[in-house]
């Protein structure tokens, strides 16, 4: 059952995640780049791994 979960995700997840990158780039990065470096990598880190941490938590409730 997770298998069926878990290929559609990873080959919808590919294009996604690209245009996903690029809204982050062009919204969420200049929007925190006026703070402290570690901070800001910190926020920009959190949207990108958002995304995966509620496939895997789908992923997880459904196996």
């Amino acid at each position: 059952m997770a298998l069926l979960l878990i290929i559609p995700g990873a080959v919808a997840a590919i294009p996604l995640s690209i245009f996903y990158y690029l809204w982050i780039g062009r919204r969420v990065a200049p929007r925190v780049a006026w703070l402290p470096i570690p901070v800001g990598m910190t926020v920009v880190a959190g949207w990108v791994v958002a995304p995966w941490l509620a496939l895997l938590g789908i992923v997880w409730l459904m196996a």
